[in-house]
């Protein structure tokens, strides 16, 4: 699913890609947040804080057990932004082969 956020004029200020699957441990779906993205010009306007609203209240919605996402441990900036929206968790994340980045 993707969630857009626009200006009262109606220009995209940015997007946010969720998926749900079902979550063994809760028995429901559980969230997650694969992209958020706002343009530079809209970035400190708030228009990130709505779109992670607008994940939760979507999650609300389907009743999620919960939504998740991850961030790279070197965006300090982005940390920032999560860290005043969201909870940091002690879980750490692995994968098959490093991202070719």
């Amino acid at each position: 699913m993707i969630l857009i956020a626009r200006s009262v004029a109606g220009d995209a200020l940015g997007f946010a890609t969720i998926s749900f699957a079902p979550f063994a441990w809760t028995g429901s779906d559980i969230a997650f947040l694969q992209d958020l993205f706002v343009s530079e010009a809209a970035r400190g306007l708030g228009a990130g804080a709505a779109l992670l609203n607008a994940v939760y209240a979507e999650a609300d919605e389907r009743r999620a057990a919960q939504v998740y996402w991850m961030v790279d441990e070197t965006d300090e900036t982005l940390q920032r932004f999560y860290e005043r929206n969201g909870i940091r968790t002690p879980y750490l994340r692995y994968m098959r082969t490093p991202w070719p980045w």
